[in-house]
């Protein structure tokens, strides 16, 4: 790191009282550069707080600093609080978002008196840095002078004043003009001076400053502060300060609209002493130290100790300037986060919920656009007292943060690891500890080191961060085993269902060797939760998973991704959960290897539709259309200039994305990396919006008019540039315009309770193209615009065709499905020519029946339906009638069926106590109760989940209200068994020393909601927890000895116990872990502060490692992987793996 060492100036002198040189002059040993300084200024930020204090100021010469980032990065590494720059009066312009301005832009002839700054706030700035970009060839100096120099002046000339003005306070009255006056130096305007848009904001913000107001005809505003003291005692030094703006507004508040010399008046509004203040302004002038700028210095001033001015001078000239609070020495932890990425970002959103607990004082990663998205996570308040690094080395330097949390990528821990805990910091690192079992082993060695070092008792917190602890549910079920209410733990099952890993920066997580493979990227924190659950050491870890969906067809650099996406624990039921989640999605991948497997040859495609009415409740999607697993990429069609995603809202998420009803979050054009669009510019203005839109009212219900207006600049700034229209206006109007019909759909869906993924199936039986159903409860819907730059949104049917290529990957070769509803009409229209859904008064085509009208009453039976929500569109219907037409009525009329049971529309509805139904499925009885279609399949002759919440043997009814017959056909029942076979085999089982077993069924290509179950059996019950439900189940059971083969009757079954555990809107907005991740940090800062033991050890962290490496490598060998009491992989010799399951076998087990 580079040294400064102590320079001179010509105009340098002794400060009057200790005779330090005044101000200090700072240089570099050697060339250096301004991310240099900027690391030396972190490092040493309380060495430079402490020379500012004796000396007033600081000036750093030949350093490098070249730009205003460099000054921003400078500002930020002195860890200090953020300041925002309100209440002043000179005219600023914004270089680096809420950090950088211009210093005062007033005329140039016109010198700027001495004064402190914002010294007529309640709460001025401590430190005030000046930065010279350009010099100017004649004057433009800016003098400094000690403010206890004046002080001893003003009290030993003018005593009497001196008292008078020490008792009473000062007051400044001064005029703001209703629109920024570039001509004067007091010419910012009221609105830009308390950074406000209406007069109701500003008269608050007067308000709270003890300011009184008068609005002046015209719109002008004049204000008298409260009576400030002008004389002060400057408790770091024991002396007493001319801390004020007396002789600036004195001499200098001179404009059109005030006068300097009835600026200013004493506390009881008595008239001032002129001679007094102008015999000190002629002191001040005599004794101020004034130096020529040099490009790139760098001035810190003291501003509770030293008064500062300029001097008139000769354009071009350009200094800049930026305000600090307080050093950040506060109670509160003062995090350091090193690397942004997504559990980066993650991070900040949480540590901002905890109350001063903890604070983010610095942030770094080696990507621009990532720090970019870190600061705009922290938001305009908190990011300018945010310092920002490029490298680890230089946040782990810097000596205002406490803690160390570490996010960057799985490969790179081992090497911050190693520098971070020669720090001595507190260090929570994100899961995996690292990717090696090796790596683990040397951080365990090196936190010894680090004990003997420092002591047991004085040794820095480590903790390895595993978050899935934490989750609400899943810490509930942690107490209830821990409690051994239930006796020992016995069996414990883990199940997660999710989306693929997220887009990663340079894709990094697409190959083992920088994961750690997906069993110790991912399943880290399922074998963690085993450990804590089980309280045993692994001894056995048996497990098989494969590539079967994701990154098959993906290179990177050349190198094709070898992490698994699957491993899966409970045989045949599991993996049809998983692979049939979106039958569209399933069907593009299994197609090729049915067919290939059975020899059906061209595939028998009823039958394929056949088998993948056995899916989850996602409804079948148009292949190439949707696309659930975001990472896919959009790619426009030929002749398609733009191509990209209207994003709507429901309204019904949590915090920013709950809203009286539904609304437009963006039109975001899919350039690149996200698709193939071109930038295209805006053809005729680029200006950013300033009120509010129609579509967007719906986000402002819960938040200001300014903060919305704000929302919007973001979307036009981010997407709205890049869209192809003339001007922010007419990129608003087209977004409104493509929203409002879909936004009346989801409207009406949402008034009956219907959700997202609801919303999403109705607009895609009206033809339109569905992207995907993101988080916080939106729907993506596709657009594209041709040469006429103008919006249209996609059908469902042309959508390649006419707008884009879809997703990478084989294309869809079968017709839809039969339940996929595809209008023949054209849906892209935006004029009037043609017909479309989105016109005013149509709902579209919609299912058609030989007698159905658009409509439902008592006399007239409703359009076609497959399921209630078809019916929510169209007037006056209710639900579906199991006929397969809409009805008005809410509940169907009571009747019995063949077996003498009443309707099954009465049927109590499904839950975990319901046992009154069949075990199995047949014509003359309803099968057990149930949620979806999932909870049938391992029922006999149990097809799917009726509306009346019972399975039934009957597939979905189609439109005319006939069902469909299974096909009986050979090749079906063929497809079904070698599929079996396919999928049975996968499995991943832990043995403990204390002869409990652990199972795991991993799914990483799952479309819905990430989902996640937990499911320990004691030795007299069970408890689950659910994600993302947030509830846990409790069964403590009656008979606690052998079940026997009889099993028990109605009223000798356990009674469950249902717990819901509700989130918190700002826990849920703050992530998708359910507040785990908040949780997290607050155990971490509890062990900072010694108020409990670390809860997750780097032992705990290596632990995981260890079991996802064994698991690994019994994948590889087909063999169990035995591990040792001390934490080793027990070599074995070598074996030939064990055969595959044959048809044989396959058979016999079925």
């Amino acid at each position: 790191m580079t040294e400064l060492l102590p320079g001179s100036l010509p105009e340098q002198r002794p400060r009057g009282i200790g005779g330090q040189d005044f101000p200090l002059v700072l240089s570099p040993s050697r060339a250096c550069s301004g991310r240099e300084l900027c690391t030396w200024t972190a490092a040493h930020s309380a060495q430079l707080q402490e020379l500012l204090l004796q000396h007033g100021a600081v000036l750093f010469r030949d350093c490098g600093i070249s730009s205003a980032e460099d000054f921003g990065l400078v500002v930020r590494a002195m860890g200090c609080e953020g300041y925002d720059y309100v209440g002043g009066a000179a005219p600023r312009t914004e270089v680096v978002k809420g950090i950088v301005f211009t210093s005062n832009e007033s005329p140039p002839d016109q010198p700027i008196p001495f004064h402190h700054e914002l010294a007529q706030s309640p709460t001025p700035p401590n430190y005030i840095l000046f930065c010279c970009e350009v010099e100017s060839k004649h004057g433009g100096a800016t003098p400094i002078i000690p403010s206890d120099e004046v002080a001893d002046f003003f009290v030993s000339h003018f005593p009497d004043f001196a008292r008078e003005v020490e008792a009473k306070g000062v007051r400044y009255i001064r005029t703001m003009p209703e629109v920024t006056d570039p001509t004067s130096a007091q010419g910012r305007s009221w609105a830009e001076s308390y950074a406000v848009t209406t007069r109701e904001e500003a008269e608050e913000v007067m308000r709270k400053q003890g300011t009184s107001w008068e609005w002046l005809p015209g719109g002008d505003l004049k204000t008298t502060t409260a009576a400030l003291p002008a004389l002060r005692m400057d408790e770091r030094t024991g002396r007493r300060v001319f801390f004020n703006s007396v002789i600036a507004a004195f001499t200098g508040w001179n404009d059109s609209r005030n006068v300097g010399e009835e600026a200013v008046v004493l506390g009881d509004f008595s008239p001032v002493n002129k001679d007094a203040l102008r015999a000190t302004a002629r002191f001040m002038a005599e004794r101020e130290v004034a130096f020529a700028w040099k490009k790139g210095d760098i001035l810190i001033v003291d501003n509770g100790s030293v008064l500062h001015s300029r001097q008139s001078f000769e354009p071009p000239r350009r200094v800049l300037a930026a305000l600090r609070g307080p050093p950040l020495r506060g109670q509160a932890l003062r995090a350091g986060i090193i690397g942004t990425g997504a559990m980066g970002k993650e991070h900040i959103r949480n540590v901002a919920l905890m109350d001063g607990q903890m604070v983010v004082t610095a942030v770094a990663d080696t990507s621009e656009a990532a720090l970019h998205e870190a600061l705009e996570e922290l938001g305009r308040d908190r990011a300018p007292r945010v310092a920002v690094f490029h490298s680890d080395e230089e946040l782990i330097n810097c000596d205002f943060v406490d803690v160390l949390i570490i996010c960057t990528p799985n490969f790179q821990h081992i090497h911050t690891l190693r520098k971070a805990i020669m720090s001595g910091k507190h260090i929570l690192c994100e899961k995996p500890l690292c990717t090696t079992v090796e790596d683990c082993e040397e951080v365990e060695r090196l936190l010894t080191e680090r004990v003997v070092r420092t002591g047991s008792d004085k040794a820095p917190v480590f903790m390895t961060g595993m978050e899935y602890r934490y989750m609400p549910p899943i810490r509930r079920l942690i107490e209830e085993s821990d409690s051994r209410k239930l006796g020992e733990p016995r069996v414990l099952s883990i199940r997660e269902h999710r989306f693929p890993f997220l887009v990663k920066v340079d894709n990094w997580n697409r190959f083992n060797r920088n994961t750690g493979g997906t069993l110790v990227e991912k399943a880290c924190h399922f074998f963690d939760l085993m450990r804590r659950i089980l309280q045993s050491e692994p001894i056995s870890v048996y497990a098989s998973g494969d590539q079967a969906m994701n990154h098959k067809d993906e290179v990177y650099d050349g190198g094709i991704p070898d992490i698994i996406d699957h491993a899966l624990a409970a045989g045949f039921s599991a993996a049809t959960s998983c692979r049939f989640q979106s039958a569209a999605m399933s069907r593009i991948a299994l197609l090729p290897l049915l067919s290939a497997l059975v020899g059906c040859s061209p595939f028998d495609d009823d039958a394929a539709l056949h088998l993948l009415q056995f899916r989850g409740n996602q409804t079948a999607r148009v292949a190439r259309c949707s696309h659930y697993p975001h990472g896919y990429k959009m790619e426009c069609g030929d002749g398609v200039a733009l191509c990209g995603i209207l994003a709507l809202e429901m309204g019904t998420g949590d915090g920013h994305y709950k809203h009286p009803r539904a609304g437009v979050h963006g039109l975001w054009p899919q350039v690149p990396p996200y698709g193939n669009s071109q930038c295209l510019r805006p053809t005729m203005s680029s200006a950013s919006p300033n009120e509010l839109v129609s579509c967007y009212e719906p986000q402002s219900a819960s938040e200001s008019a300014r903060h919305q207006v704000q929302f919007e600049q973001h979307e036009w700034e981010k997407h709205g540039t890049c869209a192809g229209t003339q001007d922010a206006s007419d990129y608003f109007k087209q977004v409104c315009k493509l929203a409002a019909r879909p936004l009346q759909i989801m409207d009406g869906i949402r008034a009956t309770g219907g959700t997202a993924v609801d919303a999403a199936d109705q607009l895609q039986r009206l033809g339109v193209c569905v992207w995907s159903v993101a988080s916080h409860d939106q729907v993506y819907l596709s657009a594209c615009a041709g040469s006429d730059r103008v919006w249209k949104l996609a059908d469902a049917e042309s959508f390649e065709k006419v707008c884009g290529k879809g997703a990478e990957g084989p294309a869809d070769s079968g017709s839809s499905s039969s339940w996929t509803h595809t209008p023949s009409h054209n849906a892209w229209s935006h004029g009037d020519s043609d017909p479309s859904p989105w016109s005013h008064g149509s709902h579209g085509s919609g299912p058609s029946g030989p007698s159905s009208t658009s409509a439902c009453s008592a006399k007239t039976q409703g359009p076609a339906c497959k399921g209630d929500i078809d019916c929510w569109s169209y007037s006056g219907c209710m639900r579906c009638t199991d006929a397969g037409f809409c009805t008005h009525e809410t509940k169907p009329a009571e009747k019995k069926d063949e077996s003498g049971h009443g309707s099954w529309g009465n049927a109590p509805s499904p839950s975990y106590e319901s046992s009154a139904s069949s075990e199995k499925c047949s014509p003359n009885k309803r099968g057990p109760a149930c949620k979806g279609d999932i909870d049938c399949w391992s029922y006999s002759g149990c097809m799917r989940c009726a509306r009346s919440g019972f399975c039934t043997h009957e597939e979905k009814p189609d439109n005319s209200g006939h069902t469909t017959p299974a096909k009986s056909g050979k090749c079906v029942r063929k497809v079904w068994i070698l599929h079996i076979a396919r999928v049975s085999a996968p499995a991943l089982v832990v043995e403990f020393a204390n002869g409990a077993r652990a199972s795991l069924d991993l799914c990483m290509f799952a479309e819905d909601e990430q989902t996640e179950q937990v499911r320990v059996v004691c030795q007299q019950g069970s408890v689950e927890a659910k994600c993302p439900e947030s509830t846990v189940r409790i069964v403590q059971r009656r008979k606690v000895r052998g079940l026997g083969r009889t099993p028990p009757g109605k009223d000798e079954r356990a009674v469950p116990e249902i717990i819901r555990l509700p989130i918190s809107r700002e826990l849920a907005a703050a992530g998708y872990h359910e507040g785990a991740t908040f949780f997290e940090l607050q155990a971490f800062a509890e062990a900072v502060q010694g108020k409990r033991a670390v809860p997750v050890t780097a032992r705990d962290g290596k632990m995981a490692v260890l079991m996802g490496v064994a698991a690994h490598r019994s994948i590889a060998s087909g063999r169990p992987v035995r591990l040792s009491p001390a934490g080793q992989i027990i070599e074995e010799p070598s074996a030939d793996p064990p055969p595959p399951l044959m048809k044989q076998q396959v058979w016999s087990r079925l």
